[in-house]
């Protein structure tokens, strides 16, 4: 346990029990939400790859082997970060 969260721990036993709960519930509801938004991102990334292993049965794109794939993102990654501030990034 890290000195921060003991120091939290410590100060959130000095609470009234009424305070302690809401802090309680705030702090579940924090998670939750963390959860649910874990839960919506791995839904996403499962449709986007139904949605690329249907494109690959169908012939509207090619794979790539995992060789090429490698030396194309070595060979990205090697080159210095782009300043241009005028584009936007692709979207997923």
């Amino acid at each position: 346990m890290s000195h921060a969260l003991r120091e939290v721990e410590t100060n959130a036993r000095k609470l009234s029990r009424v305070d302690r709960a809401s802090l309680v519930r705030v702090l579940v509801r924090d998670l939750d939400r963390e959860s649910q938004l874990e839960d919506e991102i791995a839904l996403a990334w499962a449709h986007e790859a139904d949605k690329r292993a249907d494109q690959l049965d169908r012939g509207e794109v090619e794979g790539l082997d995992l060789e090429e794939v490698l030396r194309r993102a070595r060979t990205h990654l090697s080159k210095p970060p782009s300043l241009d501030l005028t584009s936007t990034p692709p979207r997923p």
